[in-house]
């Protein structure tokens, strides 16, 4: 909508000067820049349910955004998850491994926590750099034999605030200011009627209300007068709050952000103070982040009122913060968000039936051009148990910004409208300044002092005395780890960075003599960890909102709701078949793969120490390395060369090897430079790709490592020492049904979980489909969350009856 009144300012860039810690002149601009060039991450949880029963499992998918690319945050691998009770105190606290911006787990809900509320924080090692509290937490309940009923007290506290936009009111001119009423909860409280009064009880102006206690009004107040503003709610009760103090000289902002194609910004003044601004520079500084420009203002004689247009096109995608600086001093600040595109209505999502006892889900991409990162939880519709107030699009483009709780965040980024867009004004106005403060940003931009955690260091000695035999230790394959050979040095210890643990799991390592036998050696490790632990202060409200004067009645669990689920884990490890205990491959080989593979013997083992060595002896390519940093393999039917991932190579350059290591497609080859040959099961070769996918056609290598390496003994002893990890990632678990005893039960309806699945696996196609228990239920609810490698987020609710 166009406005002839309006005067439209070019964005021009002017030097406001600033000085920095070390005495340099900067711009605001190069402040902002530099106090954001250490990129941030941003964290979202997906969990399957909000509310848990004892002996219930904890799942979730971690999300990790990059703020300064807008794309998944691929440098850290350590996540670090932990609860606490409403005491602050923690109950839990586990790492999680991550890749390619996103990790997931389970947590087993303990006998020992008691019934009430709890929060999940995560956070990063790298986070430490910042003033800023960059965790990120979400609220769950917990329901151990009961909960007790909760009952509204007649004795409720409100706080009203009124907040002036931008922060001042000011004498003499326009100004808008917005407004709060909460509860002692900390929740909003709607009310149908305020009232603006002065010294005299004359009435100013009146106000309302939205559904979350939010809103605004417009006020020219009188130097000298004074006002008071009362709400009534309908109880009767009569709640005033302080009128904010009245400035005799400055500015006050208004901003309409209901306008399609621009955003109108309307600076007000008085006469008192209009002979300063004309002296002055003053500019408007729009910032994301590390971006920022600038929207210059000029102030002309008797010029009460300016009024400037601001286009969409050259605001931020998302949050844009717009300070008014008068020279390099900030006088006043809004929080503006500028509606994005939200991509997830192009989601199919359908089902089949193949058997009575389960349905078939399938989840259909509307592109393909971008990878998909997604996580559903499957609930029975009329759940009580996914109160979540926020989603992934809240989590990383609203709530980095805002200082303290914020209510019902999801519902401004779900069936996005005009009445939500403007409800999120109101917030933002209420809001104030953005949490990242201008004293910080001028004189204390964050230094790197804690790295991006990628696993852990192992330290280790050792402890035979006949040590001159013993030149270095052999690693033997991992669940996350490759085969890894480690020289000793001459103290008799030895050092592993970015080592990848599960806790519980067994690494057996030898001793290699001078002379290349191996042999088992004393010794002891120790797994080293970054971590450091940081308070919880929570900003949540602990009860869950009351949205009426009723009250709530005790839950109590059913007798028997949950089967014994320790005895169903007991029954399906005996029965295990002797096949699979026979099997020697660290993971099941599929079916073709198996067929059209050549098996490692002990003779190629011994014939051919390094894989590497194996591959080159086949005759059908041609390996290069120089050493761990750099190993190449190529076809001896062309050439290739080394290339970032996912991008294609240049027009007549000849097809890369893809290589697979037990089924996982490598993107660094370095891992096979101390890989044996004694370690691997089979070798597949091809030179179509067969089963990769469209993206993956080509000239392929697959390897699937051993349980246990080939070794030539002469007797039953062992040449390596076990050594059991007490420390490192939390094991990952694949989704299993807890026992339900009856999924027509009222309480399973209103608080069991029918699946979980924290990754889709999409096809060449871009479909994806994976298998849920057939509950009998009439209607059940997916609730998608994830991010696409673009940046792209996705939060999606679809019923199916």
């Amino acid at each position: 909508m166009k406005n002839h009144l309006f005067q439209f300012l070019a964005l021009l860039f002017i030097s406001l000067p600033v000085f920095a810690q070390g005495g340099d002149i900067v711009t605001v601009e190069e402040a902002n820049a530099s106090y954001f060039e250490v990129p941030r991450e941003t964290l979202y949880l997906h969990v399957n349910k909000s509310t848990y029963v004892t002996g219930e499992e904890i799942w979730f998918k971690g999300y990790a955004y990059d703020r300064q690319n807008n794309l998944p945050s691929i440098n850290t691998t350590n996540f670090e998850v932990e609860i606490f009770d409403e005491q602050g105190n923690e109950v839990y606290d586990g790492v999680f491994i991550g890749s390619n911006g996103s990790f997931q787990g389970n947590i087993k809900v303990d006998s020992t926590w008691s019934s009430g509320t709890y929060f999940m924080r995560t956070s990063t090692h790298w986070m430490h750099n910042f003033v800023e509290d960059e965790t990120y937490t979400k609220k769950i309940r917990i329901i151990k034999d009961e909960l007790p009923e909760v009952v509204t007290s007649e004795n409720t506290q409100y706080d009203f605030q009124l907040l002036p936009e931008g922060g001042h009111v000011v004498a003499n001119t326009f100004n808008t200011i917005g407004f709060k009423l909460i509860n002692d909860q900390g929740y909003g409280i709607t009310f149908d009627r305020g009232v603006i009064q002065d010294e005299l009880g004359n009435e100013v102006t009146t106000f309302s209300s939205n559904a979350l206690g939010l809103g605004k009004f417009n006020i020219a107040p009188r130097l000298g007068k004074t006002y008071r503003a009362l709400i009534k709610l309908k109880d009767g009760r009569e709640i005033e709050g302080k009128f904010p103090q009245i400035e005799k000289k400055g500015v006050s902002i208004s901003i309409n952000n209901l306008i399609d194609e621009e955003l109108a910004v309307e600076l007000n003044t008085n006469t008192a103070t209009i002979k300063e601004l004309i002296k002055d520079n003053y500019a408007i500084l729009i910032r994301n982040d590390h971006l920022s420009k600038k929207v210059k203002v000029r102030f002309k004689a008797k010029e009460l009122k300016k009024k400037l247009s601001i286009k969409r096109s050259d605001l931020y995608e998302g949050m844009n913060i717009l300070t008014l600086f008068k020279e390099d001093m900030p006088v006043l600040e809004r929080l503006v968000f500028n509606p994005i595109n939200i991509q997830d209505d192009g989601i199919k999502v359908s089902t089949y039936s193949t058997t009575t006892d389960s349905l078939m889900v399938e989840v259909a991409a509307p592109s393909w051009d971008h990878a998909y990162d997604l996580s559903v939880s499957v609930l029975p519709s009329e759940t009580k148990a996914y109160a979540h107030t926020d989603n992934i699009h809240s989590a990383m483009l609203l709530r980095p910004y805002i200082k303290g709780f914020i209510e019902n965040e999801k519902r401004y980024f779900t069936n996005v409208d005009r009445d939500k867009i403007y409800d999120l004004d109101l917030l933002l106005i209420t809001q104030g300044w953005s949490k990242y403060k201008w004293k910080n940003i001028f004189n204390s931009s964050p230094k790197v002092k804690y790295n991006f955690n990628q696993g852990f260091r192992i330290t280790g000695k050792i402890q035979d005395r006949k040590r001159e035999e013993v030149d270095n230790v052999y690693l033997y394959p991992t669940i996350n780890n490759g085969a890894k050979l480690v020289e000793v040095n001459q103290d008799n210890t030895f050092e592993i960075d970015n080592f990848f643990p599960q806790k519980g799991e067994k690494l057996r390592i030898s001793g290699i003599k001078t002379k290349g036998d191996f042999k088992k050696s004393g010794l002891y490790l120790q797994v080293q960890s970054d971590r450091i632990h940081r308070p919880f202060f929570n900003t949540f409200p602990v009860a869950d909102k009351q949205y009426t004067q009723k009250i709530q009645n005790k839950v109590v669990v059913p007798y028997n709701f949950l089967s014994d689920v320790q005895e169903l884990e007991t029954v399906e490890l005996k029965g295990s078949s002797q096949k699979e205990l026979e099997r020697t491959s660290s993971i099941q080989i599929p079916k073709f793969f198996e067929l059209n593979s050549k098996k490692i013997t002990l003779e190629k083992a011994e014939q051919y120490y390094s894989i590497l060595d194996y591959i080159q002896s086949t005759g059908k390519f041609n390996v290069q390395r120089d050493n761990a940093s750099f190993v190449r393999i190529l076809t001896r039917r062309g050439t290739t060369i080394s290339l970032p991932v996912g991008q294609a190579p240049p027009i007549g350059v000849g097809t890369g090897v893809n290589v697979y290591l037990d089924d996982f497609l490598l993107a660094d080859l370095g891992i096979l430079w101390d890989l044996r040959t004694a370690d691997v099961d089979r070798i597949y070769t091809d030179f179509i790709g067969y089963g990769a996918g469209a993206r993956g056609a080509g000239p392929t290598i697959r390897l699937y490592t051993r349980r246990y390496p080939l070794v030539r003994t002469h007797d039953g002893d062992k040449n390596y020492l076990e050594y059991e990890f007490t420390k490192g990632f939390e094991p990952t678990k694949e989704f299993y049904n807890p026992g339900y005893t009856n999924y027509k039960d009222p309480f399973f309806v209103n608080y069991g979980a029918i699946h979980w699945q924290p990754r889709l696996h999409f096809d060449n196609t871009g479909t994806a489909v994976f298998k849920i228990p057939n509950t009998g239920l009439e209607n059940i609810t997916l609730h998608l969350e994830g991010m696409m490698s673009d940046g792209s987020l996705i939060s999606k609710t679809h019923k199916i009856k």
